[in-house]
């Protein structure tokens, strides 16, 4: 909650304060009308932080160019910083920004004290360097920082952020076109601003520099590194950058016909999806943990009228949530037993869906093999839940 507070207030400061008033509005209620994003302030992961501070640092850099103040810039590097430390893959930002502040005081026309700028950007640069580097040395070694896709920059990062955008799980053509709608109408968007609009340091460059310059970053890490393309969640970075691009370049033509045609459908789109998909029960990501709690309820409610421990098995990606719960004693009658033919479990849990990122194959389980009777089931969420299993 507290991240969402930081991410509304400098993303009200940013569009309110350097758009023109409807259009700022327009921009505020399309960076928060977005239900994948909000998913994140709902869970304590670190995304949602690292969202909120990169909105602060954000607002710091447009305040640093727009002001030529020196110190907005030094709090812009903090910022973005404290958004690596939420969440490592904030770190192909904070690269990029950390490039632009030192680039962009080298400029005739820039009015601030390089030197100071300079200095102030190593202040930050060696202790995030210190913090982060054995951390991130031990999440490779332990082969954990390997998320994310190997195709391409278009089909990994973008086309993920589109899909669960939508709340879809699985790419569709649906939400390939969706993707390529936005990105012609960012095209066109950022061509027609060229033409009003021509300044070097324009938002509009400045944002649309971030992000040319951040996926040109990944689309480097994976070609000479063996890095995977950001995906999804840990490409969350991409969506303020996006938008903003977008919204900075309406600002230089958005009284006219063609410039309020775009925000309009922008405005209608992102109301829509977010009417038709925000929920207060689960997230696009872990969308099979939404049932845990109401049927850990229930098993717990059997066991207790016989008397005795319900026995579940459930399929891997179920796993770590059922765990936490039952570590923290909240369901005394409930017992996990693993798959085993001599032990005969109650239920069994199982995700009926593919999860290519986590390599689960719903087709694995060793229950299918066997007769058995469903005891339940969640079709939105793939789940059934099977009894009186028959290992003969």
């Amino acid at each position: 909650i507290l991240a969402f507070i930081l991410y509304l207030y400098f993303a009200f400061k940013c569009t309110y304060g350097y758009m023109g008033k409807y259009l700022g509005i327009t921009c505020f209620l399309i960076l928060i009308l977005n239900p994948f994003v909000l998913d994140f302030f709902s869970i304590a992961r670190g995304y949602g932080l690292g969202l909120g501070f990169q909105m602060a640092s954000i607002y710091y850099l447009i305040h640093y160019f727009k002001e030529e103040n020196t110190r907005s810039g030094l709090y812009s590097l903090i910022l973005g910083a404290l958004a690596v430390l939420s969440n490592f893959s904030m770190l192909n930002y904070w690269i990029v920004i950390f490039l632009i502040i030192n680039v962009g005081a080298l400029l005739k026309s820039f009015k601030v004290n390089y030197k100071q700028v300079f200095i102030n950007s190593i202040f930050v640069l060696m202790p995030l360097a210190v913090i982060i580097y054995n951390p991130i040395k031990e999440l490779k070694k332990s082969k954990t920082l390997y998320y994310g896709g190997d195709k391409n920059f278009y089909n990994d990062t973008l086309n993920s952020l589109s899909k669960y955008t939508l709340y879809i799980q699985e790419s569709t053509p649906k939400a390939d076109a969706v993707l390529d709608v936005f990105l012609i109408f960012l095209f066109l968007a950022i061509t027609i601003s060229f033409y009003f609009n021509r300044k070097l340091l324009s938002l509009r460059n400045i944002m649309l520099s971030i992000s040319l310059l951040s996926a040109l970053s990944i689309i480097l890490q994976f070609h000479l590194f063996g890095t995977f393309y950001l995906t999804d969640r840990t490409a969350l970075l991409f969506i303020p950058l996006l938008i903003f691009t977008l919204f900075f370049s309406i600002n230089d033509f958005e009284k006219k016909w063609y410039g309020k045609s775009i925000v309009a459908i922008a405005v209608i789109s992102f109301s829509l999806n977010f009417i038709v998909h925000a929920n207060f029960y689960k997230t696009a990501t872990w969308f099979f943990n939404s049932r845990t709690e109401t049927i850990l309820n229930t098993f717990n409610e059997i066991g207790k009228e016989k008397n005795t421990k319900t026995k579940i098995d459930y399929s891997w990606p179920f796993g770590l949530v059922i765990q936490h719960y039952l570590k923290k004693g909240d369901y005394p009658f409930v017992e996990i037993v693993r798959w085993n033919k001599d032990v005969n479990e109650d239920y069994f849990i199982y995700l009926d869906r593919k999860l290519d990122k986590v390599h689960y194959d719903p087709q694995k389980p060793e229950v299918l093999k066997y007769e058995k009777d469903i005891f339940k089931e969640y079709k939105e969420e793939s789940i059934i839940i099977y009894t009186n299993i028959r290992k003969e």
